[in-house]
């Protein structure tokens, strides 16, 4: 049917014209589409993912370090210090600078060095360090540091003055391994780290800790006995360098022991109590070696 048509000048009415609704046919690959687009951003997000894992950075290596605790003797019954911080230094490359770590003591407190000799040692303090190089121990001593003579009279050590009761050793050559457990020893000098001022009533008697430091294992080693308990002797270890090192040996057994001591060739002197009437007697050219454990024969004082 065709349309009539309209007069010229006419007026068109399109009022009565009903409006449609569109529908839109969604192409099939809008899905395609959406899917690659998923897919594609997840590889993505892996991919990203991965990439910061593989710049997170590495676990640091780590080391135990035990820290033990020894003694030179000195004509005395006991020596008392009291040791309430350790820390270790780390020398690390210029950028970082030198890092200190605070290890665990096993109790803080009063530690009776005489106790510790000819071999003994006791663990003092420990930790998980940073492998690396050692440059410093510092430890930190309290107020209850004292000297029992062999009478049985206590007096205070009094700290020299100017250590603010810290003492510092500079340590050389101790690199700590990663993985592995390393144990240094606090070699006390308690003869020469007691200055006494000549008469128990004429002044303080002061506490100027000489320690050496070694590795526990490294060095060489000198041991032996010496008889009779009755000539309270004490052996004094010489070496060519002109180090000298003293060990009281046992009250009972009369056993002494120098250890981690440097390779070097020692003389042993055997040096009995003045008043026991003993003579003293040497050894000479005894050559220590690095790892080694010399025993000597048994040496015995006479009148």
């Amino acid at each position: 049917m065709f349309p009539k048509r309209v007069k010229k000048g006419a007026t068109l009415q399109l009022c009565n014209l009903k409006p449609f609704k569109m529908k839109l046919i969604k192409p099939y690959y809008v899905k395609s589409v959406t899917l690659i687009s998923f897919v594609f951003i997840s590889a993505m997000f892996c991919l990203s993912s991965c990439q910061k894992n593989d710049h997170k950075p590495s676990v640091k290596n780590t080391a135990t370090l035990n820290l033990y605790l020894t003694d030179d003797p000195a004509d005395y019954k006991e020596v008392w210090v009291d040791i309430q911080q350790a820390k270790v230094q780390f020398a690390n490359d210029s950028s970082q600078g030198n890092s200190w770590q605070n290890l665990a003591l096993s109790h803080p407190g009063k530690y009776d060095l005489l106790s510790l000799r000819n071999g003994v040692d006791t663990l003092f303090a420990s930790g998980i360090v940073p492998a690396g190089k050692v440059s410093a121990i510092t430890l930190t001593l309290g107020d209850n540091n004292s000297l029992v003579f062999k009478d049985g009279q206590t007096v205070p050590l009094v700290i020299a003055t100017g250590s603010q009761k810290q003492l510092t050793l500079q340590i050389e050559n101790v690199y700590l391994k990663a993985d592995t457990s390393h144990a240094l020893v606090l070699d006390f000098d308690a003869a020469q780290s007691v200055l006494s001022p000549g008469s128990r009533d004429s002044g303080d008697f002061v506490l100027s800790p000489i320690i050496r430091v070694f590795e526990k294992g490294a060095g060489a080693s000198i041991d032996g006995w010496v008889y009779p308990a009755a000539a309270q002797a004490h052996v004094e270890a010489i070496s060519h360098s002109g180090e000298t090192l003293v060990a009281i040996p046992d009250n009972i057994t009369g056993f002494y022991k120098f250890w981690g001591i440097p390779e070097d060739t020692y003389t042993l002197n055997f040096i009995a109590d003045t008043t026991t009437g003993y003579q003293p007697a040497v050894l000479k050219n005894i050559y220590a070696i690095e790892g080694k454990d010399i025993r000597m024969d048994t040496v015995v004082l006479h009148k």
